[in-house]
C-alpha cells in the first residue's frame, strides 16, 4: 500500500510539471529567435530561465531562452532581460486617423508627435508618428521566469511610465493625491471641534449678555 501511494504521488508531480503555465497570454505567438526562421502560430506552453515550451500543430516542442530574441501576439510581446527574467508588454495603441491604428510601445510623446517601437519589429530604430490619440496599455510585468506571476500591485509603477510620457504640463492631470497621515487627520478634527466649541461659548456669552 505504501508502494502504491509513492507511485500515485510521483505520477502527480510528472503530471502537474508537465501542465501548461495558465499565466502566460492564451493568443497565437510567434517565435522570433537570434538565428534561424521565425516559428508561426505557436501557443505558449510553459517558459523558464532555461525553455520556452509550446504547442505548434498540435505537438509541444521547445527551444532554448538563450535562442530567443523575442515573443509576439497580437497584443504581448515578450522578451528576457540580462537575468534571463520574462518581461511581458502590451503593446499600446496609437491612433493616427479615424479607423487607422498603430501598435507599439510607446517611448516619447512631445506635442503632436509620438515615438514608438513597432510591433514586430526590433527595438531600434525607432519610430515618430503625428497622432489623433492614444492608449497606453504597457505596464511592464518583469518576473523570474522560473517562478508564476504574483499579484504585485502595478498601479504606482503604471503612473510613473505614464507622467515620463506625458509633456510637463499634462502632467498634473494623473498625479495622485497623496492620503492625509492619521496624525494630520486628528489634528484637523481637533482644530475644528474646538472652533466649533469656541463659537459656541461665543453664541452663549452673546445670549447671556442679551
Amino acid at each position: 500500500m505504501k508502494y502504491l501511494i509513492i507511485l500515485v504521488y510521483l505520477f502527480l508531480q510528472g503530471t502537474a510539471s508537465k501542465a501548461q503555465d495558465t499565466t502566460l497570454p492564451q493568443e497565437s505567438f510567434k517565435i522570433y529567435p537570434h538565428a534561424g526562421k521565425i516559428i508561426n502560430k505557436v501557443s505558449l506552453w510553459k517558459i523558464d530561465s532555461n525553455i520556452v515550451e509550446y504547442v505548434k500543430d498540435g505537438n509541444l516542442a521547445d527551444i532554448n531562452t538563450a535562442d530567443v530574441l523575442r515573443l509576439e501576439s497580437l497584443n504581448f510581446r515578450i522578451e528576457f532581460n540580462e537575468h534571463q527574467k520574462m518581461v511581458t508588454r502590451m503593446y499600446d495603441l496609437i491612433i493616427i486617423g479615424e479607423e487607422d491604428t498603430i501598435r507599439g510601445i510607446i517611448k516619447k510623446i512631445y506635442g503632436n508627435a509620438i515615438t514608438y517601437i513597432p510591433a514586430g519589429k526590433n527595438n531600434l530604430p525607432l519610430k515618430t508618428s503625428s497622432y489623433l490619440s492614444y492608449q497606453v496599455r504597457n505596464a511592464v510585468i518583469e518576473k523570474e521566469t522560473s517562478e508564476p506571476n504574483d499579484s504585485k500591485d502595478l498601479t504606482k509603477d503604471f503612473e510613473i511610465f505614464v507622467n515620463d510620457l506625458l509633456p510637463p504640463e499634462a502632467e498634473k492631470k494623473i498625479k495622485l493625491k497623496p492620503e492625509k497621515s492619521k496624525s494630520q487627520k486628528t489634528l484637523e478634527a481637533c482644530c475644528l471641534s474646538s472652533v466649533i466649541f469656541a463659537g459656541i461659548l461665543g453664541l452663549l456669552g452673546l445670549m447671556s449678555g442679551l
